[in-house]
C-alpha cells in the first residue's frame, strides 16, 4: 500500500516541482521521471530559455566571432579592410542562424546525450532503463547548466568575453594552455550537474550511485580532452 502511495505521489509531481527539486532534491525528481518521464514540455521550456540567454550575450558573441574571423583571414595574407568586410557578412548570417541553432541544438544535445547515457546505463552497468527515462534525466539536469549560464551573463557582458567560468583555471596565467582549457570545464555548475546526472542514471538503472560515478566522469573527461584537442587543431 505504501509503495503504491509513493508511486502515485511521484506520478502526481508537477512540472515545476520537478524542476525545483532537481536543484534541491534530485532523487525525488528522478524517481518521478522513472515513473512518468514527461520530458517534452521541460525540454521546450529549457530551449526557450536557452534562446533567451543567447539573445542576452549575442553582442559579445558576435564581437568575439568577428575578431577571430578577422585574425584568421589576416593570417592568410588578406588585407585588414577586406577581412573586416568578409567578417561583417559572416556576422549577418550568424545573427540569423544564432537563434534557430540554439533552439534546435538544445534538442539535438538532449537526444544524443540520452543515447550515450542509455548505453552507459544498460550496456555497461547492466540496467534496464528506457530511452525516454534517460531523456528525462538529461532534460531536467540541464536546468542546472542553464542556471550557471544565466549567472554568467552579467560577467560576460561586463568583461565583453565569453571566456567566463567559475573554476580554479581563473588562477592560471595562460588561457591558451591545455591545462587551463581543461580546468575551465571543471567548474562549479559542471560538477553539480555531473553529480545530479549520476543520481539520475543510478535511479533509472537501479544501480548504486558509487558504481555510476566513475563511468560518468570517464565520459566527461574523454569529451573534454577530445573537444579541447579538436579546438586547438582548428584554432578555436
Amino acid at each position: 500500500m505504501e509503495e503504491n502511495q509513493v508511486i502515485e505521489q511521484q506520478q502526481g509531481m508537477g512540472l515545476f516541482s520537478r524542476i525545483i527539486n532537481v536543484f534541491i532534491a534530485p532523487g525525488a525528481t528522478f524517481k518521478a521521471v522513472k515513473v512518468k518521464p514527461a520530458w517534452l514540455i521541460p525540454a521546450i521550456i529549457y530551449a526557450v530559455l536557452a534562446v533567451g540567454m543567447t539573445h542576452l550575450i549575442k553582442p559579445v558573441v558576435m564581437d568575439v566571432q568577428k575578431e577571430k574571423t578577422v585574425e584568421a583571414l589576416m593570417e592568410r595574407g588578406m588585407a585588414e579592410d577586406q577581412a573586416e568586410e568578409i567578417a561583417e557578412k559572416n556576422l549577418g548570417i550568424g545573427k540569423i542562424l544564432m537563434y534557430p541553432m540554439a533552439l534546435i541544438g538544445s534538442f539535438v544535445a538532449f537526444f544524443v546525450l540520452a543515447g550515450i547515457w542509455l548505453f552507459v546505463s544498460n550496456i555497461i552497468l547492466g540496467g534496464q532503463a528506457k530511452y525516454s527515462q534517460l531523456l528525462g534525466v538529461v532534460v531536467y539536469k540541464s536546468f542546472i547548466d542553464l542556471l550557471g549560464g544565466y549567472i554568467k551573463v552579467p560577467v560576460i557582458l561586463s568583461k565583453e568575453s565569453i571566456d567566463v567560468h567559475f573554476s580554479v583555471a581563473m588562477f592560471l596565467q595562460s588561457s591558451e594552455s591545455f591545462l587551463y582549457k581543461f580546468l575551465s570545464k571543471v567548474e562549479v555548475f559542471n560538477i553539480w550537474g555531473i553529480a545530479v546526472l549520476c543520481i539520475g542514471i543510478a535511479i533509472m538503472s537501479n544501480r548504486e550511485v558509487k558504481k555510476v560515478v566513475p563511468w560518468v566522469i570517464g565520459v566527461y573527461v574523454l569529451y573534454y580532452v577530445v573537444s579541447i584537442s579538436i579546438g586547438s587543431l582548428v584554432g578555436a
